[in-house]
């Protein structure tokens, strides 16, 4: 099966599209978790399982964040 030229432009926009929204998630995730907000550490908690899935290094990041995101300090601090 071959792609032609404008077969091959949509799917690298595409892919553009979705790691601009992917890094917009990741941003605002961020500063959520930073400003104490709930949502933020929900968040978190789905890129983190999501995160598992991606191999090779997916798994230990998403293992560090759950464990982070299950810390009593964070839990307490995202409360408020």
């Amino acid at each position: 099966m071959r792609l032609d030229e404008a077969q091959i432009s949509l799917v690298l926009w595409i892919s553009f599209a979705l790691t601009a929204a992917l890094i917009l998630w990741l941003y605002f995730t961020r500063r959520a978790v930073l400003e104490g907000r709930a949502w933020g550490r929900v968040s978190t908690i789905v890129i983190a399982v999501l995160s598992l899935l991606a191999l090779p290094f997916g798994p230990i990041l998403g293992i560090i964040m759950l464990i982070g995101a299950f810390d009593r300090q964070v839990q307490a601090f995202t409360i408020r």
